[in-house]
């Protein structure tokens, strides 16, 4: 048996022990040979991505131009989260236990006054 990543050999045994050394998308294939030496391949793609990886917007205008309407977190291997909007004045906007969800600026329906809001 062989394995392979990215078409170059990276062991030989029953069972492959590989640790990835980078981050990306890695083409992994195992090469099985019987005993009249015909061989089958089995591929797959993996993808390595980074431990954690957390991106917060510093600013987003909801203004219908459909660029940066929306508060929208973008994260990698984050399980447990919520986040919390306030005013400056400690009034709470917004709260979401979903990366899914985003905020669109707006309070009951109504938009929030522009300025600056807190994510404590």
């Amino acid at each position: 048996m062989r394995y392979l990543i990215n078409g170059i050999e990276v062991g030989q045994r029953d069972i492959l022990n590989y640790q990835f050394t980078d981050t990306g998308h890695f083409k992994v294939s195992y090469i099985a040979t019987n005993t009249f030496n015909c061989e089958d391949t089995s591929t797959a793609e993996a993808f390595v991505f980074d431990e954690f990886q957390f991106v917060i917007p510093n600013v987003f205008a909801p203004n219908g131009d459909f660029i940066n309407d929306e508060f929208k977190m973008q994260a990698c291997g984050v399980y447990d989260y919520n986040i919390k909007v306030f005013t400056r004045f400690g009034e709470k906007v917004f709260e979401s236990n979903s990366l899914h969800i985003d905020w669109d600026g707006t309070r009951k329906g109504k938009a929030v006054n522009s300025g600056t809001c807190f994510t404590p």
